[in-house]
């Protein structure tokens, strides 16, 4: 099948009614690629290649794993090669040689040996008949040493590695273990990681100047799910639950706690967001600016919510949102704080929210244009929105009171027009309505324009997902989630995470908690 080029339209102007025609054509012939695509993919046939451009000339993105601290040492809790030094001799030396001194030549090298450790417990009989035994070192549970262990979380949270492909690899080095008992072994233990990936959060948000916020699928016993990422220059926190949401959103933000605070920010929140004003004047008779209500569980607010009659769904999640978001500010979470998002709904929470202009630009780089001239047209906004960017980058370097009138003058004058087509009308009227959040920069300067960082970091998950496909058990979902939050977060702390495994399990006590260590980059940093 030829696919169709606007090129060969004999003329420039066509009447609205051929360019929805043209329009729909090009779009149903993308749906008949993709939908081939997609048969010979389930026929296991051959796909259309998809080549990807040089990477020649582009310097390498460095790896977590070959980071370096800020001040150029190893990682902390990194662990250092031991030094061994052989002296070799030739095989013939003549008489009458003379020793000139050695000529080094280093060679690193990796030693894993399976140890098997029998303890020998000593029983003695007291003379009033009862047995005393000789207690095991405390990092020895079970039936598997610490080191061990390490090795089984790194290998699988930090090395990418499957189930099935470690345990093969394990047997294979002469351990005696089970899928079962690996299995048990990557989500036992869990409760002092998930604490310190909650305290990790709770240090994240108080001491980040800006966060970034994103979500991608996650499916759990075999159903839809979502992941939502919660991430600044400091920490990655990961959440999975049944669907996005802003109320889900909302309860990240409050990390651990269940309560519900109906107070006078709340009720502003609903009146914001278009509470029925039957419900709205309910509760405004019981609460003043002194006054407030504070509601132990989702089960207790939910009754509350019947006992005073509010039952529409829309009315009931607006004020689960809003007593959702008091709940999280009364347990601390600033309100100052600029969210960086790809302008998704559930992120707007009434905060500073900043929107990604890499995300917006996508809008054009996806549109297919029916006529040369819109494709000239189409090609002409992205350059003009490429060249507002770098203006709104050098801005943000160098921030000034008449530079900002510009820049809003020249993004009107971009976005604020129409009379080219009617779908690059429609993309110019979203982006325009959207205007408040693009340009939040001229406010903060110091927050970036993009969403990036937050894209990067959820890409480990979407790799985990690839790989190991649906989680089974609410256990392993929630070691999902910790470790790869703990994962992410190392390495912005400038950690090893096998060295701050390792610590934790042989309770070595060298690397400070990762909150800590979070306030400390944070108030040092300018």
């Amino acid at each position: 099948m030829t696919k169709f080029d606007p090129s060969e339209i004999p003329f420039d102007v066509i009447p609205p009614w051929l360019e929805k025609l043209l329009r729909r054509l090009q779009e149903l012939e993308e749906e008949v690629i993709r939908l081939k695509e997609e048969i010979a993919e389930l026929k296991k046939q051959k796909k259309r290649p998809k080549i990807a451009p040089s990477t020649i000339e582009q310097p390498k993105r460095a790896r977590d794993t070959d980071r370096k601290t800020r001040d150029g040492q190893p990682l902390l809790g990194q662990r250092k090669a031991k030094q061994q030094t052989r002296v070799i001799q030739p095989d013939y030396v003549p008489e009458g040689s003379r020793f000139q001194g050695y000529q080094d030549y280093t060679i690193q090298e990796l030693t894993i040996q399976a140890t098997e450790l029998t303890f020998r417990c000593a029983v003695w009989k007291t003379p009033d008949g009862k047995l005393i035994r000789g207690k095991l070192p405390s990092q020895y549970e079970g039936h598997y040493g610490p080191e061990l262990i390490t090795h089984i979380l790194q290998l699988y949270h930090g090395g990418g590695m499957t189930q099935p492909a470690l345990l093969a690899y394990l047997q294979e080095q002469g351990i005696k273990i089970s899928a079962g008992q690996l299995d048990n072994l990557l989500i036992g233990n869990l409760v002092p990681f998930i604490e310190e990936m909650e305290s990790l959060r709770e240090a994240g948000l108080q001491e980040s100047s800006h966060l970034h916020a994103d979500d991608t699928g996650a499916r759990h016993q075999g159903k839809n799910g979502v992941c939502t990422c919660i991430s600044s220059p400091y920490f990655t926190y990961f959440k999975s639950s049944k669907s996005k949401s802003r109320l889900n959103f909302l309860q990240m933000l409050r990390g651990s706690y269940q309560d519900h605070v109906l107070d006078e920010a709340a009720l502003n929140y609903a009146f914001e967001l278009g509470v029925s004003d039957p419900s709205l004047e309910k509760l405004e008779a019981l609460i003043t600016d002194t006054h407030s209500k504070r509601f132990r569980s989702g089960k207790t607010w939910a009754h509350f919510l019947k006992k005073h009659k509010i039952r529409t769904k829309r009315d009931i999640r607006i004020l689960s949102e809003a007593t959702t978001l008091s709940s999280a500010i009364f347990h601390g979470l600033p309100t100052d704080i600029p969210i960086v998002s790809d302008a998704a709904g559930q992120f707007d929470i009434l905060f500073i929210h900043f929107y990604c202009w890499i995300h917006e630009e996508r809008h054009y780089r996806k549109y297919i244009p029916v006529t040369n001239q819109e494709r000239i047209e189409l090609n002409n906004i992205r350059s003009a929105i490429w060249d507002l960017y770098r203006t709104l980058k050098d801005f943000s370097q160098n921030p000034s009171t008449t530079n900002r009138q510009a820049i809003c003058t020249q993004f009107d004058t971009l976005f604020n027009r129409s009379g080219l087509s009617e779908g690059l009308d429609s993309l110019l009227k979203n982006t325009y309505s959207r205007k408040k959040g693009l340009l939040q920069v001229l406010n903060h300067p110091d927050v970036p324009l993009h969403n990036n960082d937050c894209e990067r970091d959820i890409r480990v998950y979407v790799k985990r997902r690839k790989a190991s496909g649906t989680t089974r058990s609410d256990a392993g979902r929630q070691a999902r989630d910790a470790f790869l939050s703990l994962y992410k977060s190392c390495a912005k702390l400038d950690v090893s995470f096998f060295g701050y495994i390792r610590d934790r399990i042989l309770q070595l006590g060298e690397i400070p908690p990762l909150a800590h260590r979070l306030i400390h980059l944070a108030r040092a940093s300018p």
